[in-house]
């Protein structure tokens, strides 16, 4: 205990007397951050316009559809909260329901659906351009992003509020589209309800990811079993 003493002493005025030296001064160090250019907007979306006969797939690559189809779903989700946001300041029966809310969305919705159409025809035609490992988390993205208008309170109230009578057959069809939606996301459930409804929807998600998972398992040793199969019954030939 007396040498443990004597030793803290020391160190106790040693230390202060060198902390300037170079040995027991930690160095400081200098980070940079470098932000590289995006890719134009306008650049993309020319990239990926449907044209009256066929997508342009001139000059596309991986790092342009990631960057247009990412702006794609800022701009539909960013207008669904416009749409919510102007359903909770006006009052009922002041708005028009398909000019107001379901003709924003349809607009929205049209150009999302034709760059993802484009997408998914770049991925079933050349998978050297757009491979499985880049399109799926798009996918997915995309579904997700795709039920933001069916998962919307505002909007689904607004579409049982409507008087179906004064509507078209092909307005009600679309109405009742947007009601059934809505209920099967939970969207009349009570508070303790929706958080039940949400956790077991996140945990059919991951059963679902694992049955993907181990399919394709299987299916790859399916694949070599039979390539192997093949290759003893030629060797023997």
């Amino acid at each position: 205990m007396l040498f443990v003493s004597r030793c803290t002493r020391l160190c106790q005025n040693i230390i202060p007397k060198h902390k300037n030296c170079a040995l027991t001064r930690v160095p400081s160090r200098n980070g940079y951050i470098v932000l590289l250019p995006e890719i134009s907007k306008d650049l993309t979306e020319s990239l990926l316009q449907v044209n009256a006969d066929h997508p342009n797939f001139t000059g596309l690559d991986i790092k342009k559809c990631e960057n247009t189809i990412s702006n794609q779903f800022i701009d539909f989700e960013c207008g669904i909260r416009d749409i919510e946001d102007y359903l909770n300041s006006v009052e009922d029966g002041k708005y028009d329901l398909f000019k107001d809310v379901l003709e924003p969305i349809e607009n929205l919705s049209l150009k999302f659906d034709q760059m993802w159409a484009v997408l998914k025809t770049l991925y079933l035609a050349d998978m050297s351009v757009m491979p499985a490992r880049i399109y799926y988390p798009i996918h997915n993205k995309a579904c997700m992003s795709h039920t933001t208008k069916y998962n919307s309170k505002p909007i689904y109230e607004a579409c049982k509020k409507a008087d179906l009578s004064k509507l078209t057959e092909e307005q009600v069809a679309v109405v009742n589209k947007f009601i059934k939606e809505g209920k099967l996301n939970g969207l009349e459930l009570s508070e303790k309800l929706d958080y039940s409804f949400k956790a077991n929807k996140q945990k059919c998600s991951a059963k679902q990811k694992y049955f993907k998972i181990r399919l394709e398992v299987r299916f790859n040793y399916l694949y070599c079993l039979l390539q192997g199969r093949y290759f003893r019954f030629f060797f023997r030939v």
